[in-house]
């Protein structure tokens, strides 16, 4: 019997899990790191499924590091350089390094 099933994963979840892994009660997620470790071990597994999964990460690694203030933006930042196309804010402190247009 084969007991391993496989997912999918969308990136407004993990947008969502961001937010709500801080403020889980009783024990929220100390810091964003945390928070990362914990959602890059599932993302990473070969049976979970997520549209372009090393940009996702990358995004998550950004948040994470405090290069952004919100997934979202370091999403958008990892699309970006990954497709090595300029981004379009006017929050240009979280797209340092790469072409920005507003």
């Amino acid at each position: 019997m084969n007991d391993s099933g496989e997912g999918y994963l969308d990136p407004v979840t993990v947008h969502e899990l961001t937010y709500a892994l801080q403020h889980v009660r009783p024990d929220p997620f100390s810091d964003r790191k945390e928070v990362f470790r914990y959602l890059s071990v599932f993302i990473s597994l070969d049976s979970v499924q997520v549209a372009d999964k090393n940009t996702l990460l990358a995004g998550l690694w950004y948040w994470a590091a405090g290069k952004v203030d919100r997934f979202g933006d370091g999403r958008l930042r990892a699309l970006a350089e990954d497709q090595d196309v300029p981004v379009c804010s006017v929050n240009r402190k979280h797209f340092t390094g790469v072409n920005n247009t507003y």
